[in-house]
């Protein structure tokens, strides 16, 4: 984590399931705790219906360069927690909400990174002559894991990359895309069960589209759903069926 500069850990597993451990803990349950060469600190937990959000720092006690001295890195790591393993979750929308909410996490790590590089450069080339930049600007690859790495993990991934291609293009491509990431890694989507899922998951977020809305603007959202659509019947009654719709489609293909 520290040597690619990740910002973001999306975890897919509970510590223990059934009885059986499925992953070791990483990170404090409080406080500080040193691991090898790197202290891990706990600041923060946020714990929701579906999934929890930690927020970690990080540092390292035997520096390898003098830019490293005294350098302290925030993580985020999302946790989901209703997936149960070698299976799918019970409903795709909490699922689907997360990968959103996760999704942007990262984009905004990116972000940050990408100012603070620039602010970095800026520093120093009053001080220095002019330089190339070497190596990656801005934050390493975010991380994926589950228990065995591959089906809960792949699922996410295939998600995660659909949605952002549906987002970009209106087009999904399940069938290819994870056959190229296969080649990278064996196994992703380990199931039948998990294929289907990821069908059912971009089915229902093509129909419902993002859904959430920030409390502070929920009278507004409420008036414009009361409003009548083209049909003359109301938003609200128009999203209303959609769950409905969703609900009939229980036939797993």
């Amino acid at each position: 984590v520290w040597e690619h500069d990740v910002r973001i850990i999306i975890m897919i597993t509970n510590l223990v399931e059934k009885g059986r451990r499925k992953c070791d803990p990483y990170w404090p349950m409080e406080g500080g705790e040193e691991y090898g060469t790197v202290v891990v600190t706990l600041r923060a937990t946020r714990t929701l219906a579906c999934y929890t959000v930690r927020r970690f720092t990080l540092r390292l006690t035997k520096p390898r360069r003098a830019n490293q001295r005294g350098v302290e890195r925030t993580v985020l790591q999302f946790q989901y927690t209703s997936w149960p393993d070698m299976g799918t979750p019970e409903h795709a929308l909490p699922l689907l909400a997360f990968v959103r909410t996760t999704v942007q996490a990262a984009a905004q790590a990116a972000a940050q990174a990408s100012v603070q590089a620039t602010l970095q450069a800026s520093s120093k080339s009053q001080t220095r002559s002019k330089k190339k930049p070497r190596g990656r600007v801005g934050p390493g690859p975010v991380v994926v894991h589950c228990s065995a790495g591959v089906g809960r993990t792949g699922t996410y991934i295939v998600l995660a990359s659909m949605l952002q291609q549906m987002k970009e293009k209106g087009t999904i491509g399940i069938k290819g895309f994870l056959k190229h990431i296969r080649t990278q890694r064996n196994f992703l989507v380990q199931t039948e069960e998990q294929y289907i899922f990821l069908h059912e998951a971009l089915l229902e977020a093509a129909r419902c589209h993002e859904t959430d809305v920030p409390a502070a603007n929920l009278s507004t959202y409420l008036g414009h759903l009361l409003g009548p659509s083209h049909s003359g019947q109301t938003r609200l009654h128009r999203q209303f069926k959609v769950p409905l719709a969703s609900a009939d489609h229980t036939s797993r293909f």
